[in-house]
């Protein structure tokens, strides 16, 4: 009997040890997940930064590209507006000269006329 009951004693000193062993496998199991949890979050928090700064980097690129291409664009304009104020200064110029031409024929033709009279 008292075989039984060293036996009985020994099994439930062994299912305490077995308890406590879970036990401390569940707890480390827990720290391990928490900790494992909290790698992942910042991992992903390291590569939303760098998806921000990837994205601000590639706006950053896209914006100077856009601001180029409106300065090529205005300063094609300008060229152009230029080109076509200066033709407009010649003509303008060139109908002066001409309506000059007219006016000195015209002089030279009315004093002719009034040098009969």
């Amino acid at each position: 009997m008292e075989m039984l009951e060293s036996m009985w004693q020994e099994m439930e000193e062994i299912e305490k040890r077995w308890e406590l062993h879970q036990k401390k496998i569940e707890e480390f199991l827990e720290a391990d997940f928490r900790r494992k949890e909290q790698q992942w979050e910042q991992i992903l928090k390291q590569r939303d930064e760098e998806w921000k700064e990837e994205m601000e980097r590639r706006e950053i690129g896209l914006m100077k590209r856009l601001n180029t291409t409106i300065k090529s664009f205005y300063d094609e304009q300008l060229k152009r507006d230029e080109e076509v104020l200066s033709f407009l200064e010649k003509r303008e110029e060139m109908m002066e000269a001409n309506m000059l031409k007219k006016a000195e024929g015209f002089k030279y033709i009315y004093k002719e006329q009034f040098k009969e009279f």
